[in-house]
């Protein structure tokens, strides 16, 4: 897996990161945007902040984000999630299978 961090590096042009102590990579795409990848045996898992959480019409937002949770119907597949610490929008999937870099 660690020749398809290398490759997506390489494609969008950035940094190669260094794996941490929890077997992650954070790939900075750019000032605003970072994905955590965590390798699995097999498949991996990505998590990144999505956005600042709003402080307005809370409800509404909980109400459509449930909605598009909802059998991953309106994600892809992917979860969107809340922070630990209340203050970022998250998105996360898991591929529980090996795949090619495509």
């Amino acid at each position: 897996m660690q020749k398809h961090i290398k490759k997506l590096c390489e494609s969008l042009e950035i940094e190669l990161p260094k794996k941490a102590k929890d077997k992650s990579y954070l790939i900075k795409i750019d000032e605003d945007t970072e994905v955590n990848i965590w390798f699995l045996d097999p498949g991996f898992y990505f998590h990144s902040n999505l956005s600042t959480f709003p402080s307005e019409k809370k409800e509404a937002l909980f109400i459509y984000l449930m909605r598009a949770n909802l059998l991953s119907q309106g994600t892809g597949g992917s979860r969107i999630g809340m922070a630990k610490e209340e203050n970022f929008l998250t998105l996360s999937d898991q591929i529980a299978y090996e795949v090619n870099y495509i």
